[in-house]
């Protein structure tokens, strides 16, 4: 182990199966041992669902939900650009919508 992991790190002994170790291998083995068994899947579930049914009510239908989660269309997302202010403040990418209204025509699917 080199010197920036055993900063990071920051264990110089830990007791394991009951003897005091100092060897950093042992530690870091022991360290991932002990993280992976506690956070890997046991095949069961925490709650039980329909215990969970029974004080939590759905708020969203079926119809509702895959209305929600459909990808919007085309014209959705032109009437989205359009009704941004042309002098709107530039995006992450640098450009305003003044830009993204002008140059629609060619960018309409690097958009989408």
């Amino acid at each position: 182990m080199n010197k920036i992991q055993k900063t990071f790190f920051g264990l110089s002994s830990l007791v394991v199966n009951g003897d005091l170790t100092f060897d950093p291998g042992i530690i870091l083995d022991t360290v991932v041992q002990f993280y992976t068994e506690l956070f890997i899947d046991q095949g069961h579930n925490t709650y039980d669902d329909n215990i969970l049914g029974e004080f939590i009510h759905h708020v969203v239908n079926t119809v509702d939900n895959a209305t929600l989660s459909a990808l919007p269309s085309v014209e959705e997302i032109k009437r989205a650009v359009f009704d941004m202010a042309p002098s709107s403040s530039p995006s992450p990418d640098g450009f305003s919508g003044s830009f993204y209204q002008a140059c629609w025509d060619i960018i309409t699917f690097d958009v989408i």
